[in-house]
């Protein structure tokens, strides 16, 4: 379609802006696409997802100018084209928008590809660890597992199932323990959601990785793991597809988490005070509980000698045994870890 002039120029910010501002409108349009103008309001380039990633990748920080990550010769077209020409350039670049510009490089529009037309099934093993006690979320886990708590009316599982499944995933693992035949009587064969869904049984904890172990046969094929509580707005097949472009053993979706230390820092030699920095922050990046494992990985799952384990202490076993073959994935999207009350009570406030 062609995106009507109050929601595209939305989409559109000034070079001098930071990376920060471009996630927000990122996120809030659902365009996928910033366009950048220059300070006469002429067109400069765009930037997406990817040149998000890729700007953090370089360590570039939220504060960083957007200048400094703007694709600066995306494919465009002119007033003159038609909707259906657009649609094929679209398609034969794989591709979900086109900037409309004119000769004086002036931004006239946006078209943008109908998304359900765009999605071709994967069929890349989705694999979902539900076998958790839930200890922190009790007394609500005393009779149910976490992943069939309810966020906005439905239970976490099924929002994981439900998004994976509009990227065109359709082969789902999961592995349960506690309290899973809850889990099995709900999703059944997954038929009834429109998907596949077997079952791995964890008769003993088994931790956030071991229960890989009892995959068999070992998938042909990259697989996409994720935890059962971790609500985001991330495209788990951008994740995949980074996995596969960097050739990697194993990727881990990382989060950027932002720490402000309470107290003035003070640097000192030899008993001079040569610094002092008020509350700063310091910027760390924690496991955001999505993994990509290729089939090459599972050498590694299965020269560990014990049966529980989790899945940092095998991205530290790949990381010393493959360095450079494993990747982290930069995150910006909305993302909740439900380990706690609190993180439910704001889970359920961001759906509603």
């Amino acid at each position: 379609m062609t995106v009507k002039p109050e929601i595209w120029r939305r989409a559109v910010l000034d070079e001098t802006k930071t990376i920060r501002e471009a996630i927000v409108v990122l996120n809030e349009t659902s365009l996928r696409i910033v366009m950048v103008v220059d300070d006469q309001n002429k067109f400069l380039g765009t930037v997406g997802d990817g040149d998000v990633r890729r700007g953090m990748l370089r360590g570039l920080d939220l504060d960083s100018k957007l200048s400094t990550v703007v694709f600066t010769s995306p494919l465009t077209v002119n007033p003159k084209t038609s909707r259906n020409s657009a649609m094929a350039l679209m398609v034969e670049s794989k591709i979900h928008q086109i900037p409309i510009v004119d000769a004086n490089f002036e931004l006239c529009g946006l078209h943008l590809f109908d998304e359900a037309s765009f999605i071709e099934a994967k069929e890349n093993t989705f694999f979902i660890l539900a076998g958790g006690l839930g200890t922190r979320l009790r007394p609500l886990t005393d009779q149910l597992p976490k992943p069939m708590v309810k966020v906005d009316g439905t239970p976490m599982l099924e929002h994981i199932i439900n998004r994976a499944k509009a990227e065109g995933f359709h082969k789902f693992v999961i592995s349960v323990g506690y309290l899973g035949s809850i889990i099995e009587e709900y999703f059944k064969d997954g038929s009834g959601f429109g998907v596949e869904i077997a079952y791995l049984r964890e008769s003993k904890p088994l931790g956030t990785a071991g229960s890989l172990k009892l995959l068999n046969p070992i998938p042909a094929m990259p697989i996409l793991i994720s935890n059962a509580d971790v609500i985001t707005d991330v495209q788990y097949g951008e994740i995949l597809d980074f996995h596969i472009q960097h050739d990697a053993l194993a990727t881990m979706a990382t989060r950027a988490h932002e720490i402000v230390h309470p107290f003035g820092v003070i640097e000192m030699e030899q008993g001079r005070i040569t610094q002092i920095e008020e509350k700063p922050k310091i910027m760390t990046h924690i496991n955001a509980g999505i993994y990509v494992l290729s089939p090459s990985a599972f050498a590694a799952i299965h020269s560990i000698d014990r049966d529980q384990f989790d899945m940092t202490e095998l991205f530290i076993e790949m990381l010393h045994a493959h360095p450079g073959k494993v990747m982290g994935f930069p995150m910006y999207e909305d993302w909740i870890d439900v380990g706690k009350e609190s993180d439910l009570l704001k889970a359920n406030k961001r759906k509603s």
